[in-house]
């Protein structure tokens, strides 16, 4: 926080003339003097006539400023403080605050230094949490043109006419004509839902009882009205849901679905669908913001939430992005904050939408591919509650969490942005979207793949628009990036349990990422050229289980040569919550350590076998693949982690593993 203060009002602004031994204005004027306290700020309250001494009393009585805190007060500023901010530091701890002082729009401010800022709703159902909405999406609409969604754009296969006006609403067949839609993104939960069946699929295009529907729904159909917006895709409703052909057709759609919507409403604060999109806002209740009467105008005071806004799904840690870490990765950090971040179909919802209304627990949230707006106007910095000016055109400051967030996801969906992206960074954000995708949760693991279809269709077009690359997509990865995508593994992540044994149901094979249930990091992702395979391929396949590339599939296999040492023995097996195990390399007695696939699946009586993958880079490691005797196919081998051997160990542990290595060619399934 910057701590250059000075005094709010001027001897000509002061309504009275006050001694100065009874204003702690006049303290605050010299910066070179001590910075006042909380005490002697009641001592003056007691006598002063100063009204912004009594103010500032005010404030620290209301929001229970700790005794022994020191004041700062903090002027209006060209970056980010458009309006006075006055602090009560003690500890610098989670008790100190911050509070902006402003006056709301269309208020004229009782003193220059208290501008106007943006209130925000208790109740984010209110009529104001439902206008911001209209206007973020009119100014959208009308002045972003990286963000337009073409008029002829065709509508999903079924969608739901909103209603309104005494018309119930009902799921129409769309016949693939155009017209203009939004879309769902919401946590289903465990409890039931109402559903389209082939049973009440020609009843719902009668009419969809109104009834029974769970309040998600009902919210995002009064959003739809308010915003005139005409059709709503929700899909329990709009696919249905016993139809296992349907369902195939309409997941590997999702791109279009999601890219060509008019906007996407995030229900982010609720777990389930009877929770609604709506909910009381932490930044709008009493312990956040209160109003004050100063010289005859209600002034607002709100406090300033630790770090950037606690509740925001974009958040990012600002020290990874200024060493270069891609915004894509954001959710994977702040994942217990926001059901709905922790959910896997979310995250292609979010990537493929060109706009994205989210509603938090603490404040309405807007992204779009020109700017990114909060409520209160914290995350921007907007005048009136409109959104953030144009990051290119020079008049704002620089923002890294902005500025990074802001079309972060464009470069995907237009091959026109981020000219300055090469292929191999290209890749190397596609496997960020894999970090980020594998933080959520899926309640059918079958769905992995479907789940990411969309996101995958998409970034083929974009090699081919962008670079004229075209690539085959492989279980999750790429084949021309195959080499470095290989190089996964699970990488330290708090917030879930992340273990589970293999869903050898789902038919993905264990050299893919998408084989196991936890967050995905890469050995390379510190290197900024990425790793050297000490491998190659020899072979690499799918088997497809359905006409979706990008979709479900039914095994595969992947044949690699490489330097290849067998007979090792398991060093413990890893406790829950540790995916860290150990192998004692034979007949030397050194030990090496590797991250566990499914730690579940280990045995200590079993013998491993580990295949050489990669050396080079900063930290002068050398990598490899753990492997054991196939379950299902003889001959062939099964991946169950990768390990490292590090600088700091020495080369003898490294002559020790490949010792009487040789040569092989090894067929993984």
């Amino acid at each position: 926080m910057s701590q250059s203060s000075a005094s709010i009002a001027s001897e000509e602004e002061r309504k009275d003339d006050v001694p100065e031994d009874t204003c702690l204005c006049n303290d605050l004027m010299d910066r070179t003097g001590p910075v006042p306290t909380l005490g002697r700020l009641q001592e003056i309250a007691a006598t002063t006539t100063c009204d912004l001494c009594l103010l500032l009393h005010e404030l620290a009585d209301a929001f229970q400023a700790e005794e022994d805190s020191l004041i700062y007060l903090d002027l209006p500023n060209s970056g980010y403080r458009t309006t006075l901010e006055v602090s009560f530091l003690a500890d610098m701890d989670e008790d100190d605050i911050t509070l902006r002082v402003f006056v709301p729009p269309g208020v004229e401010s009782p003193h220059p230094s208290i501008r106007t800022g943006t209130p925000v709703s208790y109740y984010s159902g209110s009529a104001e949490c439902l206008e911001l909405a209209r206007r973020w999406l009119g100014e959208c609409a009308q002045h972003h043109k990286d963000c337009k969604v073409p008029s002829d754009t065709l509508m999903p296969t079924r969608v739901i006419d909103v209603g309104g006006d005494g018309r119930d609403p009902v799921l129409v067949e769309t016949g693939g004509r155009p017209g203009q839609y939004a879309t769902l993104s919401y946590c289903w939960g465990k409890k039931p839902q109402l559903r389209t069946t082939k049973e009440t699929l020609s009843a719902f295009l009668e009419v969809i009882p109104v009834g029974e529907l769970q309040k998600t729904a009902l919210d995002a159909l009064e959003i739809c009205r308010h915003l005139g917006i005409p059709y709503l895709w929700i899909d329990a409703l709009c696919i249905v849901q016993d139809d296992e052909n349907d369902w195939l057709y309409e997941s590997a759609r999702m791109c279009d679905i999601y890219s060509s919507s008019a906007l996407t409403i995030a229900a982010a604060r609720s777990t389930n669908a009877r929770q609604g999109v709506f909910g009381y806002q932490q930044y709008g209740s009493r312990e956040y913001s209160q109003i004050f009467l100063f010289r005859g105008t209600e002034v607002y005071a709100r406090k300033v939430p630790v770090g950037e806004h606690v509740g925001n799904p974009l958040a990012i840690n600002i020290a990874s992005q200024e060493t270069g870490r891609v915004a894509e990765a954001s959710w994977i950090l702040r994942p217990q904050e926001l059901p709905l971040a922790r959910r896997a179909w979310t995250v292609q919802e979010r990537v493929l939408s060109r706009r994205v209304l989210y509603y938090t627990p603490q404040e309405l949230w807007w992204e779009c591919d020109s700017c990114w707006a909060c409520e209160c106007g914290r995350a921007n910095d907007a005048k009136d509650g409109e959104l953030a000016d144009d990051p290119d055109n020079g008049d704002s400051h620089f923002d890294p969490v902005r500025e990074a967030n802001i079309g972060s996801f464009g470069w995907l969906r237009d091959p026109g942005r981020c000219k300055s992206l090469t292929l191999g960074q290209a890749y190397k954000r596609w496997a960020a979207v894999v970090s980020l995708f594998s933080a959520g949760k899926l309640t059918v693991l079958s769905d992995k793949l479907p789940a990411l279809s969309g996101i995958a269709q998409q970034f083929q077009r974009c090699l081919q628009a962008r670079f004229g690359v075209s690539d085959e997509y492989l279980a999750g990865m790429w084949r021309r990036d195959l080499a470095q995508q290989l190089l996964w593994l699970i990488g330290p992540y708090v917030g879930r349990p992340r273990l589970a044994p293999y869903p050898v149901e789902c038919g993905i094979p264990t050299w893919s990422w998408a084989s196991v249930n936890g967050v995905i990091s890469h050995a390379w992702e510190e290197q900024e050229d990425g790793l050297d395979p000490l491998f190659t391929i020899r072979e690499a396949s799918v088997n497809l289980a359905t006409s979706d590339p990008t979709g479900k599939i039914s095994g595969g296999q992947l044949v690699l040569e490489s330097r290849v040492s067998h007979g090792h023995t398991l060093r413990g097996v890893p406790q829950p919550g540790n995916i860290l195990a150990g192998l004692t390399l034979l007949p030397s007695g050194s030990m090496v350590g590797f991250y566990a696939d499914r730690p579940d699946e280990l045995h200590p009586g079993g013998f491993y076998t580990c295949l050489e993958a990669a050396g080079g880079g900063n930290s002068g490691a050398d990598w490899f693949m753990v492997l054991t005797p196939s379950r299902i196919i003889n001959g062939a081998y099964e991946r169950v982690g990768f390990g490292v051997v590090s600088r700091l160990v020495g080369d003898s542990t490294k002559e020790h593993m490949w010792k009487d290595a040789q040569i092989e060619a090894v067929t993984i399934v």
